[in-house]
């Protein structure tokens, strides 16, 4: 996949962390998006459905985070998904300065694939 290589030489990282790194936010975009909103994202981005099951997974914390979300409401669920997006970050061995050139190449990559709609929803909920 030509965005995965990209990715992988802009960020100086082996394919399997770029995978996990994206699939991370993708994972973070679906649990944030209406399921028609995910939707389309996934049939513009169809080749990003692999990096979503190589992304590490969250873990015990967001089993009971969120059972607090859905007392606490939609600010606890945005909490709840940067909380695990920063913890499964860490377990992919990324750093916040790789994430933060990791989020651009992605946003570009929607709008080559999707146009500026699909670049929208991902802004929407990743920024």
């Amino acid at each position: 996949m030509e965005f995965l290589d990209n990715v992988t030489n802009t960020l100086h990282i082996p394919e399997d962390q770029a995978k996990a790194g994206i699939g991370l936010l993708m994972r973070a975009a679906k649990a944030q998006l209406p399921e028609d909103q995910y939707a389309k994202l996934s049939t513009s981005l169809p080749d990003l459905g692999e990096c979503v099951d190589a992304a590490p997974e969250s873990g015990m914390f967001s089993m009971l985070f969120g059972k607090a979300t859905s007392v606490l409401g939609e600010k606890a669920t945005h909490l709840g998904s940067m909380t695990n997006l920063a913890s499964g970050f860490s377990k992919a061995g990324m750093s916040k300065d790789m994430v933060e050139k990791l989020l651009p190449l992605l946003l570009d990559y929607a709008q080559k694939q999707g146009g500026d709609d699909v670049k929208g929803i991902l802004e929407k909920v990743l920024h």
